[in-house]
């Protein structure tokens, strides 16, 4: 089977397309056809060197895998031959605290597909029955590769993390890409009044007609006086902050007083500051999430079965085409989703 694996990491990544074996499953094991897998920025930042603790050598990167069931292992029960399914975003033990709490994506034996262990670049995986979550074959099979990361991510931060309430004024940085888009669209479900930030003109219209947002194109000015003229200088609800450090003080002053700060990404690798007694004065909290267990996986499937969210997958690329797919992504010139066909 082709895998597609990272050799080495930094400015100068490289990528090898190998010819693996088709993975033996063990009994609580399903062998999954991939048919699509989401290109996240967690998987740019391992390819850069930014993320890179846990990483194991030679990885196929990749955890937003969507296929078919070829097959099932003689202990699994609740899967059949030829069902879709998308996984979880890593793999856990189901036993754990964490599990038992219904939090499986902070497993305490946790590994993460594509950093911990080999994910879904490749055109088979075995996966276990508890990391996985069956989907209607209603679901279109691309957009199905981004129903955990970014929607059920969106879900579980925005929904159960930030507990956005209607009419909350709600500002999403970095929304042209995939996280920040699903991120306005979940909050626009939710009731929330968004104010999507972008640095692309080209973007701007789109994400403005996707979203139904009021749309801030970024230039040299300090966003967060945009935002304060826009809301009366009361500031915003909830910042929803994917893009990290490089904007993490104007987060801060595009607050209202009890504002908080949803940390949900970091693409620079570097050291934020703040002025503490900016947030003490002004009661400010920064929260943070990072992924999604499986009940959000099945109610980010609903939303989308039922047409409450509509995933936003710009371009589709096959595995020897990936390079293509990385530059777009790191030249920001791709709107949501890439996903990654073998």
């Amino acid at each position: 089977m082709k895998s597609l694996v990272l050799k080495n990491t930094g400015r100068n990544f490289d990528f090898d397309l190998e010819n693996h074996p088709i993975p033996n499953i063990s009994k609580n094991e399903i062998l999954v056809k991939v048919k699509a897998t989401g290109v996240c920025f967690h998987d740019i930042s391992i390819m850069l060197g930014i993320l890179n603790r846990g990483v194991k050598n030679n990885c196929i990167l990749g955890h937003e895998i969507a296929g078919e069931v070829v097959q099932i292992g003689d202990d699994v029960n609740n899967i059949n031959l030829g069902d879709n399914i998308v996984s979880t975003l890593n793999s856990s033990c189901g036993d754990c605290s964490f599990c038992k709490k219904g939090l499986d994506y902070n497993c305490d034996r946790s590994r993460g597909y594509g950093h911990g262990i080999n994910g879904g670049f490749t055109e088979y995986i075995a996966l276990n029955e508890f990391n996985v979550v069956i989907v209607p074959s209603s679901v279109n099979i691309i957009d199905s590769a981004i129903l955990a990361c970014p929607i059920a991510v969106s879900i579980r931060g925005l929904k159960y993390v930030s507990k956005i309430k209607p009419k909350d004024k709600v500002l999403i940085t970095g929304s042209g890409g995939g996280l920040g888009l699903h991120s306005a669209l979940v909050s626009k479900y939710l009731g929330a009044n968004v104010i999507a930030l972008t640095t692309s003109t080209e973007k701007e219209n789109k994400i403005r007609e996707l979203t139904d947002s009021e749309v801030i194109l970024l230039d040299e000015f300090d966003f967060s006086e945009i935002v304060m003229a826009m809301t009366d200088d009361l500031g915003v609800d909830l910042v929803v902050n994917t893009v990290g450090s490089l904007v993490f003080e104007q987060s801060i002053r595009s607050l209202s007083k009890y504002g908080e700060m949803l940390v949900f990404g970091e693409i620079e690798g570097v050291k934020a500051s703040v002025n503490l007694a900016e947030l003490i004065f002004r009661n400010i909290t920064v929260n943070s999430s990072c992924g999604a267990n499986k009940s959000d996986i099945l109610e980010a499937i609903d939303l989308v079965d039922n047409g409450s969210i509509k995933p936003v997958v710009s371009k589709v690329f096959k595995l020897e085409e990936a390079n293509k797919a990385f530059e777009k992504i790191i030249g920001k010139n791709t709107l949501g989703r890439v996903v990654l066909i073998p």
